[in-house]
């Protein structure tokens, strides 16, 4: 059996796969396994790694396209939204499994990169990239001093980050306590904000723009933490691997 023959036959197996993503997180972790070539389709804001912005967009996650995504011929259709994967499940829609992949905590990244491997035949980087991230957050030494914060996207009025959510995980990680404990994205209530008075407001900053927030005038003794969404808007082993040092300089604010 020669070279040429077995890279050949390599290559009509993978020539098989058609993965439609309808996450950019999940987007970025297979172009991080080295899957992007067998990626056929995206959704919008899948805008990193570079060369995922060349690939044909078929909606966003909560609306996909599914006439744009059956003509791409998907072998597979990877999602972290439950409605979209509702809304393509039936076989007669687009003839090809979606597979839902949670993406709520750092433990489903572990288990999104375990699950994307196997399905896609990339073990080995998929527990490579496993043993990195979690080597990094081992090496990360939990600060005695803990910060009351609240979490919040930029919005006028602020909209709260929940404590289910794995940017609360995150920065519970760098020292920065949620306060709030409802889970999802609710909406910040002035009367709440003034009772809790929190140490710290994180205030993640959409496409670097930036709202003026009443909110803020009732909290005259917090300081404000203002980071670029996209250091955390997406759970990948990037954001793991880099939380160290983003940590580092987030705390020095209050010092």
């Amino acid at each position: 059996m020669t070279v040429a023959f077995l890279f050949a036959l390599i290559s009509n197996v993978y020539a098989e796969i058609r993965v439609v993503s309808l996450s950019p997180a999940l987007t970025e972790i297979m172009f991080d396994l080295k899957l992007g070539d067998i990626i056929v389709g995206t959704s919008e804001y899948s805008d990193y790694p570079a060369a995922a912005k060349k690939i044909p967009r078929v909606g966003s996650y909560q609306q996909p396209d599914i006439e744009k995504i059956a003509r791409l011929n998907p072998t597979h259709v990877v999602t972290n939204n439950d409605g979209s994967k509702k809304q393509l499940a039936r076989p007669e829609v687009i003839g090809a499994p979606v597979v839902l992949i949670p993406l709520k905590t750092i433990n489903d990244l572990y288990e999104a990169l375990k699950k994307l491997g196997e399905q896609f035949r990339a073990v080995e980087e998929s527990e490579k990239l496993i043993a990195r991230s979690k080597s990094a957050l081992n090496s990360m030494n939990p600060p005695e001093k803990r910060i009351k914060s609240v979490i919040a996207i930029d919005s006028n009025p602020l909209v709260g980050v929940g404590a289910d959510s794995f940017v609360s995980e995150l920065l519970s990680l760098c020292g920065f306590d949620n306060q709030l404990k409802a889970k999802g994205y609710p909406k910040l209530d002035r009367e709440w904000l003034f009772v809790n008075q929190p140490e710290a407001l994180i205030v993640l900053e959409k496409m670097g723009t930036e709202k003026s927030n009443s909110e803020l005038s009732i909290l005259p003794n917090t300081k404000v933490l203002k980071i670029d969404g996209e250091k955390l808007s997406r759970l990948s082993p990037a954001i793991i691997l880099d939380l160290g040092d983003n940590c580092k300089n987030w705390r020095s604010k209050f010092e």
